[in-house]
């Protein structure tokens, strides 16, 4: 009975218009943002305009649709600021009051800003055939009995979203199962997280204990934004090491070389390039930044990796927006569901057309219990703007900073929680001592 048609799939803050679509019998609709109502609509279009704050901060919104007697009848959901598949999809089912037959409308989202090149609908198993997506009529069925429709909307290879819906009978709205993870390191001696069992009563939300159902202590991943002008001093940075006689006398060139400031076994980078490709989609404006392949840093070392990594064409083209990068990097990182950090890359002084500034951004990655490493490579002058800052440059100190990074990743455990849950709504109980949030 209502769906969003606005979806929000970027980094978003400040007033935003969202658009949601209702059926027939819906008299009211009711925005809640973080549980707080925002806007109340009595009549179509089902379209206001909502205040997210200047901050950037995960946030959870809530549609709830009345009937005319005031009782609530169904509700859809939606979470900002939080890692995000490449595109959505939502389907608001349709029952008319006077009869006919069912419908159910598909709507949907990709950053890519591509139209489907496929849509694919099951009803109860069986293939529709879809002529118009934002109306595809349902075959004749029993309105008291339990149905399911199944919608894929495919925008490439690579990019697709799935929706999935029951109706009818004591069922109404979509059935999920989700997960939270979210991580936390042990302290005061306390070495590794035991089994779930012994995690009861630990985390909590808004002073109520939260159920742990797997604790984890696996890969890990750091996303690395270079500035674009630090890149040569990376390269120059390499140049000095080949040239160093020590490390020629200590072990192989090469293999010295390949292996410097490596991380642990299972730990990964991936690098995110700051400079944008923006995308407009019927949602509005997003912004696409390049990422490389993910690479093993437990086998190889960063000062190769960094060297090595393919650099995408346009990274000299345009302004480079090195604050928004590190946010999208934090998403990118906490999307893995995994031990996680950013590493910021940058040149002593560094330009940056963000819209976010870096105060903004830290605060964020703070909010998604992802920790931030500044690695300059020059003199820290606007770097300083990130918080503390570490000097790499020169081979030893950009190795020593690894250390840290790998010692960070590997000092995370991941706890996982039944339910979606707000990252910066879960806290540690009181008294709880042997165990430290993230970052």
């Amino acid at each position: 009975m209502i769906a969003f048609v606005t979806l929000f799939l970027g980094l978003v803050a400040g007033p935003q218009t969202v658009e949601v679509a209702a059926g027939e019998t819906v008299a009211a609709v009711e925005l809640r943002l973080d549980g707080a109502p925002v806007a109340r609509l009595e009549a179509p279009p089902w379209r206001a305009e909502i205040d997210l704050g200047r901050e950037l901060m995960p946030h959870r919104l809530l549609a709830v649709a009345f009937d005319a007697a005031g009782e609530e009848v169904a509700r859809a959901e939606q979470w900002l600021n939080l890692p995000q598949p490449p595109a959505g999809a939502s389907v608001l089912i349709e029952e008319p009051a006077g009869g006919g037959p069912t419908v159910a409308r598909l709507a949907w989202q990709s950053l890519a800003g591509a139209s489907p090149q496929q849509i694919l609908v099951t009803f109860d198993g069986q293939p529709l055939t879809v002529t118009d997506p934002a109306r595809i009529e349902l075959p004749p069925h029993d309105r008291r009995a339990l149905h399911f429709l199944r919608a894929e909307v495919i925008f490439s290879a690579n990019v697709s979203s799935v929706v999935e819906v029951t109706f009818g009978g004591v069922y109404a709205d979509r059935v999920s199962s989700e997960l939270t993870a979210i991580p936390l390191r042990p302290r005061g001696g306390k070495r590794r997280l035991r089994d779930p069992a012994q995690l009861r009563g630990v985390l909590v939300e808004n002073g109520r204990p939260l159920e742990v159902v797997a604790v984890d202590h696996g890969p890990a991943i750091a996303v690395i934004v270079p500035d674009r002008r630090a890149l040569p001093l990376i390269d120059e940075l390499g140049r000095s090491l080949l040239r160093d006689r020590r490390v020629t006398r200590m072990v192989g060139l090469w293999e010295r070389f390949r292996t410097w400031a490596s991380l642990k076994g299972r730990q990964s980078v991936r690098l995110l390039w700051p400079v944008s490709r923006r995308q407009r989609t019927v949602g509005g404006l997003y912004d696409l930044f390049p990422a490389s392949e993910t690479f093993p840093a437990g086998s190889h070392g960063l000062l190769y990796l960094l060297q090595g990594i393919s650099r995408p064409p346009q990274l000299d083209d345009g302004r480079q927006r090195l604050s928004d990068a590190v946010a999208n990097a934090g998403l990118e990182a906490a999307s893995r569901r995994r031990a996680r950090a950013v590493v910021l890359l940058t040149s002593g002084e560094p330009e940056d057309a963000s819209v976010f500034d870096p105060g903004r951004v830290r605060r964020f990655l703070e909010r998604l219990r992802v920790p931030l490493h500044v690695w300059a490579l020059e003199e820290p002058q606007a770097s300083a703007a990130w918080g503390e800052v570490h000097d790499v440059s020169n081979p030893t100190r950009l190795a020593r900073a690894a250390n840290l990074l790998a010692r960070d990743l590997d000092g995370q455990w991941i706890v996982w929680l039944d339910g979606i849950h707000l990252p910066q709504d879960v806290g540690l109980a009181p008294g709880v001592e042997d165990l430290a949030p993230v970052p």
